[in-house]
């Protein structure tokens, strides 16, 4: 997508969530991410902006199902290999530590096991 930048220039980014009101999160080329108003955005099909908004009930049902299997299968010793974690036992594992709080955006990030081990400090900042 791109957006009408100063001086009538487009800027290019993809849009990455819906926040809701005809507000996305588009990150652009610069690496930077900001909340844009639909009706700045160009060139975005609309059924790629259709797909960020809220998923289907089916969606909803099948993703809690899984994450339901992954509360139960997580077993944690000392010998645990978090480096083969899919997403959902990491969000489980953060259910169990009670750290639900960063649980939507390890969620929108899919964070599975390798990527859990290789966060730095600043990434969970931002």
């Amino acid at each position: 997508a791109s957006v009408e930048g100063k001086n009538n220039e487009d800027i290019l980014g993809r849009v990455e969530k819906y926040f809701g009101k005809d507000v996305y999160g588009v990150k652009f080329e610069n690496g930077r991410k900001y909340r844009v108003n639909a009706k700045l955005l160009q060139h975005a099909a609309p059924p790629e902006l259709e797909s960020l908004k809220e998923p289907k009930v089916e969606d909803v049902k099948e993703a809690l199902a899984k994450r339901a299997i992954a509360c139960q299968e997580l077993r944690i010793s000392k010998t645990t290999d978090v480096s083969t974690w899919n997403y959902h036992s990491v969000l489980a594992w953060l259910d169990r530590i009670n750290m639900q709080q960063y649980r939507r955006h390890f969620e929108d990030e899919r964070v599975a096991g390798r990527s859990l081990l290789t966060l730095t400090a600043q990434q969970l900042l931002n």
